[in-house]
């Protein structure tokens, strides 16, 4: 009696397990590595036109690009003691804003896309946002000002060569996890009630169908979700 407890507590944990690892991966780890849309930076170009340098950081004031600066004139961006911040000069009709800061390495790779959204307490000034420390540069674009949405030559793009992998590891995943839960289920059944499932050709591929589907709706599902009408995706 004890070793058929302590079994089907092992099976239990066992599929409540895989069925965490399998949320946590198509769910948070996938995503975050194939649907990650990025700015087209090549439309973007900000000039820094002053450098400051004292004794815990420095500092560099820039222009933002050309569609940005109907709305920011100028932007800092800071190094204090290894953190890494930037604060905008607005204009002074604005008294809300939502505007996306691009963090970019030395070697232009992208580190981050940070979501900033703020209601002006002092006028003409933002309150600033953290930045990744290992930011060297960054692009801003403006998307919102006074609750209305700004036109951007900047778009969020995604390739379609990234949402065609997703889609199918997580419809492979899907499969895996169907199978291994299926063999669960039949291990707990034989265990608790002495039950045999039927394993015969027919029923593995009817199993094989509903995985694949259940994976292709949770894998379009997401990608959804992660496509707003402001994500383009391409080729």
């Amino acid at each position: 009696m004890v070793e058929t407890v302590i079994s089907v507590l092992i099976q239990i944990g066992i599929v409540l397990c895989s069925a965490a690892i399998y949320v946590v991966w198509v769910a948070k780890i996938l995503p975050k590595l194939l649907l990650r849309p990025m700015y087209d930076i090549s439309v973007m170009g900000d000039r820094g036109i002053k450098k400051y340098t004292f004794q815990n950081g420095r500092a560099i004031v820039y222009e933002p690009s050309v569609s940005s600066q109907k709305y920011i004139k100028q932007y800092i961006l800071s190094s204090n003691n290894g953190e890494k911040y930037i604060k905008c000069k607005l204009d002074d009709r604005i008294t809300s804003i939502k505007y996306d800061v691009v963090a970019m390495r030395s070697d232009d790779q992208v580190i981050d896309t940070v979501q900033v959204a703020e209601i002006i307490s002092t006028k003409g000034m933002t309150r600033g946002a953290l930045l990744p420390h290992e930011t060297s540069y960054v692009l801003v674009v403006v998307k919102e000002i006074n609750n209305r949405q700004v036109a951007t030559d900047a778009k969020l793009t995604l390739p379609l060569l990234k949402v065609v992998v997703y889609v199918l590891v997580t419809v492979l995943c899907t499969v895996i996890e169907g199978i291994l839960l299926k063999a669960l289920t039949a291990s707990f059944l034989e265990t608790v009630l002495s039950y045999s499932v039927s394993t015969n050709l027919l029923s593995h591929i009817a199993a094989l169908f509903v995985y694949t589907i259940i994976g292709t709706a949770v894998s379009l599902m997401t990608v959804f979700f992660h496509c707003s009408k402001e994500v383009k995706i391409h080729k």
